[in-house]
């Protein structure tokens, strides 16, 4: 049996240690080959998702986020609204007869007042 330590990744995530370990559960359980992350942020929960998929796409508003990309060599960073991006990775992928096996949402989504 592999046991994982989440002790040894490095980078902040805010999730609490239970979110951390049902998210490592599930992605042990579900073996992606394609994921998606929508809010990277400063790469904490992608840290995870890194070493337990073997493609990740990483969608977020901000640019500084493609500076994670020396961290991770299997992560495609794809910049702007995910309402624009995600539709139009789906139909990439698609096209490539791919799929997400998993796509965690952890992003804010501002709410109009």
């Amino acid at each position: 049996m592999n046991v994982f330590d989440l002790n040894k990744l490095s980078l902040y995530w805010e999730m609490v240690n239970a979110e951390k370990i049902a998210l490592l559960n599930l992605l042990s359980d579900i073996k992606p080959v394609v994921s998606i992350e929508i809010g990277s942020r400063e790469g904490g929960s992608l840290q995870l998702i890194s070493q337990l998929s073997q493609t990740i796409y990483s969608l977020d508003t901000e640019p500084s986020v493609k500076n994670l990309s020396e961290k991770f060599s299997n992560v495609n960073f794809i910049i702007g609204d995910s309402k624009v991006t995600l539709p139009l990775l789906l139909i990439d992928l698609h096209n490539k007869n791919e799929q997400p096996d998993f796509i965690l949402i952890d992003g804010i989504i501002p709410l109009k007042v």
